[in-house]
């Protein structure tokens, strides 16, 4: 796929699109777009893209658009094209290594830039040059760091590494009828020399030294192995070149190491299908065709891939990286070897007479550098302490204010009207079984009220470990910039320059400079977990979490996003294909400014963004490509700064648990007192009750007796009228 950078807005629309990579060359991306999308308009020159490669993600920049009838023709470079808007101070080189190299074109470029270089080869070159355009010095011609040097350009994104071996032995096995099928192989004598005149000039030692000029023909050990004899004229300018037994042994080895003796030998083929195993530039490989009798291994040097169909669709390999002049080769090195060291030896201890009389400024500023490092180290350490602090203590005190006091209070007066209830059996059975549900519900309370404090003591460890991850990365990297300092102080004991030293001084300071740990999670309600489950027609299932989640973002300000999850975090949107994915999106409420934060570091090291919308308030929408909610999102975190820290939950959400802890303890004293207030005054009406009883039974008393008495009354008075009668 192919995106637009700037807001990761895929162009699904683009068609016939390849990318070209050829060894230290061409590294271009093109494609068609149709004028019938209107993202057409945003394909202008010097806007930025990113496409799928061979080797992963890759970001150009377009350099030219043709409009014909109905689309657009698109051409973009690699973005290491770039450096062909800047230019270097002068250079001067003596015997210095391809690390070194690259260092020192580094600190040459006379503005900011957003590249780093690095290089692994470790032969000797001398080179000078003055102030020029920063791509001619790097790699225009003979007289470059990479003519000089040589190796594999390695290129990903602004990162640049010039290796002795910019791939590796892999088994893959193109074979033909199986995984590749149209085959290009062409030879030429185009560049072939066998014969060589190299000349150089030596300035006179002397104040009225003349120079002198020095001549030489070297054959090449192969050049019997050709009918023709191909001759040619090189002028050598290498201050190791002081007299002719040095450029006799200059070019002999100017054969081995450029193979100009040997005819162009390259092979193309188209690729049908994959490769047993996935393959990259500069990567070994074994070739075989049954019909041209091929069984080779060799290093491609060319391919070409589909990033809309993410295919590999082409291979080119170059010249064999080894044969019989190499072994020749190998024969005149054992021969000069001798000489060679003896030469290297006496440079290398007037070096060394050079270094001991250097004066002692230097040392003193290493020193003052290294004393800056460990004050600024521990002045971040002590901070991170207090904030450690703070929190600790602010956390602690919102806690301490739930005072269990009034509990404790109500508790014993519970207690002491269970005891002052004694008019009956009866009472005190009702009275204690109240108290009891009582003594329960503060059971529950003190239960509810331990289990908030076990999650907001989780909050306040998550928080103390977030500082004491800050704490651990700034002691982790004063300890690799000490390991930097020794090995930069080996360096210059080894004959490194001065200048060489405090450049990677400076550059380490620069690079500690930019480190911004952010710490602080602005993402609220960031916990999850976040299952979107809309049941979508296509694959597109998302859920813009507007009432759960919210963050105020700055336009123009740096954050870096973390999060973990199920899927696989990509910055790639497509709806209309089912897969793992999983997206994530800032958003407003109303989905007019959003841009996407999710890519495949997301889960790992984090996401580092620029945000480009509008200041104000967001949210965090969650997109899956399944129908049925089957993946998910939880602990997002969102701070500013470049270094991701562990998550924890924003202060508003800790703020929140406390607050919502403070009202269930209300709640929960306030219906305890309600029923103690029940058993009190259940309690204190035991004596009206018992006067009441009592009442009752008198009364009932007097009723049976004055009853009786009537029935007594009636009795006698019958008998007293039977006897008259």
């Amino acid at each position: 796929m192919i995106y637009l950078t700037n807001g990761n807005m895929p162009l699904n629309a683009a068609y016939a699109d390849e990318i070209v990579q050829e060894d230290n060359s061409t590294y271009q991306l093109s494609f068609r777009f149709p004028t019938s999308d209107s993202l057409w308009e945003q394909l202008k020159e010097e806007t930025f893209l990113t496409a799928d490669d061979l080797h992963g993600e890759q970001d150009f920049v377009i350099f030219e658009v043709e409009k014909k009838h109905g689309y657009i023709q698109v051409y973009a470079n690699q973005v290491f094209t770039l450096l062909n808007n800047y230019v270097v101070n002068p250079i001067p080189l003596d015997r210095a290594t391809g690390s070194t190299a690259l260092s020192r074109f580094a600190g040459s470029i006379t503005r900011d830039n957003p590249f780093s270089f690095f290089s692994d080869i470790e032969d000797r070159h001398t080179f000078n040059i003055g102030s020029k355009n920063a791509m001619e010095a790097f790699a225009k011609d003979k007289h470059s760091i990479i003519g000089q040097w040589g190796g594999d350009l390695v290129r990903h994104g602004y990162q640049v590494r010039l290796l002795k071996n910019g791939g590796s032995e892999n088994e893959s096995l193109f074979m033909y009828k199986k995984n590749l099928s149209s085959y290009q192989h062409k030879t030429s004598t185009k560049s072939l020399k066998t014969r060589i005149t190299f000349t150089t000039t030596v300035k006179g030692e002397g104040e009225k030294a003349p120079d002198r000029t020095f001549t030489v023909t070297i054959d090449s050990p192969l050049i019997n192995k050709y009918s023709q004899i191909y001759e040619d004229v090189i002028e050598v300018n290498d201050q190791d070149v002081k007299d002719e037994a040095s450029l006799r042994k200059y070019g002999e080895q100017y054969y081995r190491t450029s193979l100009c003796d040997m005819m162009e030998d390259s092979l193309e083929l188209e690729v049908v299908g994959q490769s047993d195993v996935p393959v990259q530039m500069f990567d070994i490989v074994s070739l075989f065709h049954e019909v041209y009798n091929l069984d080779v291994r060799k290093k491609i040097t060319k391919y070409t891939y589909s990033p809309m169909s993410k295919k590999l669709k082409s291979i080119g390999f170059g010249q064999f990286q080894s044969g019989l002049a190499n072994a020749i080769g190998n024969a005149v090195s054992d021969a000069v070897k001798g000489e060679a060291q003896q030469l290297q030896g006496n440079f290398e201890q007037q070096l060394a007479r050079e270094l001991k009389n250097a004066d002692l400024t230097f040392d003193r500023k290493t020193e003052e550098l290294q004393n800056e490092f460990t004050d600024g180290l521990n002045a971040a350490k002590a901070k991170a302490e207090e904030v450690k602090r703070q929190l600790s203590d602010t956390i602690d005190q919102r806690f301490s204010s739930f005072d269990n006091g009034p509990l404790q209070e109500i508790k014993s007066k519970a207690i002491e009207a269970l005891q002052n209830a004694g008019a009956s059996s009866l009472l005190a059975q009702e009275a204690k079984q109240i108290g009891l549900d009582s003594v329960a519900k503060l059971e529950s309370f003190k239960s509810q009220a331990t289990s908030a404090q076990t999650a907001l003591s989780g909050d306040l460890d998550a928080l103390k470990q977030t500082v004491n991850n800050e704490v651990n990365q700034a002691s982790e990297y004063r300890r690799t910039t000490t390991e930097a300092l020794s090995r930069m102080t080996g360096q210059m004991n080894g004959f490194a320059t001065k200048s060489e030293v405090k450049q990677d001084i400076d550059g380490l300071t620069q690079t500690f400079a930019k480190m911004r740990v952010g710490g602080r999670n602005l993402l609220k309600g960031s916990k999850g977990p976040f299952m979107p489950d809309r049941k979508p027609g296509n694959f597109d299932n998302n859920v813009l979490y507007a009432g759960n989640t919210s963050i105020y973002m700055e336009q123009g300000q740096e954050y870096i996003i973390s999060a973990k999850t199920d899927g696989n975090f990509t910055a790639h949107h497509d709806g209309n294909k089912e897969s793992d994915n999983v997206v994530l999106w800032i958003m407003d409420k109303d989905v007019r400014n959003y841009q996407i934060v999710s890519d495949l570091k997301t889960g790992t090291t984090g996401t580092k963004i620029i945000w480009n919308k509008p200041t104000g308030i967001y949210h965090l929408r969650v997109n899956t490509y399944h129908k049925e909610a089957t993946k998910s999102v939880w602990d997002v975190k969102i701070e500013k700064g470049n270094v991701a820290t562990d998550w924890s939950p924003a202060p508003e959400d800790t703020d929140g648990l406390i607050t919502e802890a403070k009202a269930t303890f209300e709640r929960t004293a306030q219906g305890l007192r309600t029923d103690l207030s029940a058993i009190q005054e259940y309690v204190n009406k035991d004596s009206q009750r018992q006067e009441v009883l009592q009442r009752y039974a008198r009364e009932e008393s007097a009723k049976q007796a004055t009853a009786v008495r009537e029935l007594v009354a009636k009795d006698y008075l019958g008998k007293r009228l039977t006897r008259k009668m």
